[in-house]
């Protein structure tokens, strides 16, 4: 294994040359034999670890870089300012001598500045396309990350033991990067590919807006019934993963429970979607996703989750399992997250059994699909309405049925 250091460095270089002398012009000095050669020093300097060969080899590759610029650049009215060869060449050297630290580091580095160096065109394809607001949200996610991983604690700060705040921050950080998540698949796949994608990502914010706002819409467009249905049923799908999500983040041991009570709505949905959307003419979109992240939309989800959890946490320590129950069940008809993030939160903490996490998350999915049947049927009109309560009810079903096996049981 002495040799692989030497291997990699080699492959990198040569891969990385390749490219560099598809790119430049015939008479460039920087070719695949050079980086290759600027692979093999740089190994060797590094495999000696002798000061004076790499302080001898290092100022070697910098002057052969400089000597190939100015080469480049001199007399030349249309002369390329660029840099990226030269820097392609300096960085090659300095990571084909820490292969023999660090292989794994040195790879990893050198698989990156291939890929920057070969997605060229997509790079600056991409960079043309992208606007303040999806930059500074991609900055603030990135910053809100940072703070919620190494900032906050992760263990309760309260007197009764029920507020985590690296746990509710990890819960508001992963509603905004799934949100913005969805609004990159719309924009790379475009409107007239990504309904699923759409209705996706408004099922994450908010299945119940989305029930409402399509339920209007099957009001004046009739004939995009099936678009319409799909649309709320992917949300519903949508909403129930980000349920396992916020299960397993707050108790990792119910992952198998979890899965399995919303695995058959989940399969019932799907079929649903992929019968819909193929039956469907492909139509404009009415829902529109304006912007990266609704920094108000994720705040009021979150903060709505963390009073849900607040509520029912009080109410089982201080009221009891019925007083759990009743909360649990109400908070299901407004949101599906908050009373399932309690209940999973009060197991991990021993205060219920999982026979009871199973029944408690059972209620509140009832509760959820209970509360979007009566918005369409009020709201919605036609084909629409039929269809999309008829495919809410059989996924009810799924969830249902356990819940009646498991009563008779006992």
């Amino acid at each position: 294994m002495k040799f692989l250091p030497f291997l990699v460095s080699i492959l990198f270089g040569f891969l990385i040359g390749i490219e560099r002398e598809r790119q430049r012009l015939p008479e460039g000095a920087l070719g695949v034999r050079t980086f290759t050669l600027i692979a093999i020093l740089g190994s060797v300097a590094g495999w000696r670890q002798e000061t004076w060969l790499s302080v001898l080899s290092g100022s070697f590759v910098f002057g052969l870089v400089l000597l190939s610029y100015f080469r480049e650049t001199r007399g030349r009215k249309t002369a390329d300012w660029g840099v990226t060869t030269e820097i392609a060449a300096g960085i090659i050297f300095v990571l084909s001598y820490i292969s023999h630290v660090n292989l794994v580091l040195a790879s990893i580095l050198s698989c990156v500045a291939a890929l920057l160096l070969f997605w060229k065109t997509p790079i600056h394809r991409f960079t043309n396309n992208i606007s303040h607001s999806e930059m500074e949200a991609a900055v603030l996610l990135f910053l809100f990350g940072i703070s919620v991983l190494t900032l906050l604690k992760d263990q309760p700060i309260d007197p009764w033991g029920l507020f985590n705040p690296y746990k509710f921050g990890l819960i508001i950080l992963v509603v905004a990067a799934i949100e913005f998540g969805s609004y990159l698949a719309v924009k790379i796949f475009g409107t007239a590919h990504s309904s699923i994608v759409i209705g996706f990502c408004a099922g994450l914010v908010s299945s119940t807006a989305l029930v409402l706002t399509t339920s209007r819409l099957s009001r004046t467009k009739h004939e995009s019934w099936r678009y319409h249905t799909a649309m709320v049923v992917v949300g519903k799908v949508a909403s129930l993963l980000q349920l396992i999500l916020v299960v397993i983040l707050a108790s990792s041991s119910l992952l198998l429970t979890v899965t399995v009570l919303v695995g058959g709505s989940v399969v019932v949905g799907g079929a649903s979607i992929y019968w819909l959307m193929h039956a469907q003419q492909k139509k404009d979109l009415p829902i529109e996703v304006r912007s990266p992240i609704d920094v108000r939309g994720v705040l009021r989800l979150s903060f709505l989750l963390i009073g849900i959890f607040m509520i029912v946490a009080f109410a089982q320590q201080n009221i009891g399992a019925m007083g759990r129950d009743i909360a649990v069940l109400v908070a299901g008809f407004v949101d599906l997250h908050g009373g399932s993030l309690a209940t999973a939160t009060l197991f991990e903490q021993g205060q219920i059994s999982a026979a009871t996490v199973q029944s408690t998350l059972s209620l509140t999915i009832i509760a959820s699909f209970t509360a979007k049947i009566i918005i369409m049927a009020f709201v919605g009109r036609g084909k629409f309405r039929i269809a999309a309560i008829s495919t809410y009810a059989l996924m009810m079903i799924t969830v249902v049925l356990p819940l009646i096996f498991n009563f008779k049981s006992l």
